[in-house]
């Protein structure tokens, strides 16, 4: 049984994608011996400060994507326990200035 087609399929040659299952790209992997966490963009400005509808939270920042974002938060919030549960490593990028943290939030370079 093949995969789905792909948007980009028609750009890459069949001797690439050959190449490719060759190597064993697109077959299931599993978590291996020492998983980590990275957490990219969830920030103020994809999120907002808080839940709202779409056109609502562009209001408070243009590239905000409203409720989708805070959906996503709650299945991240899992992750994290999940990882600092099973003593996992865990990142976090950050860029420009943010609102103050919420009461209770931890904050520093090294989540844990």
């Amino acid at each position: 049984m093949s995969a789905a087609p792909r948007p980009w399929d028609h750009l890459i040659s069949e001797e690439e994608k050959k190449a490719y299952r060759a190597a064993g790209f697109g077959r299931p992997t599993g978590i291996g011996q020492r998983p980590a966490l990275l957490i990219i963009d969830v920030q103020y400005r994809t999120t907002g400060t808080e839940r709202r509808p779409f056109w609502d939270s562009i209001k408070e920042f243009p590239t905000a994507c409203g409720e989708p974002a805070w959906d996503a938060i709650a299945n991240i919030a899992k992750l994290l326990a999940l990882f600092r549960e099973r003593g996992c490593t865990m990142g976090l990028s950050r860029s420009g200035r943010a609102p103050a943290p919420a009461p209770g939030a931890r904050t520093g370079s090294r989540w844990g």
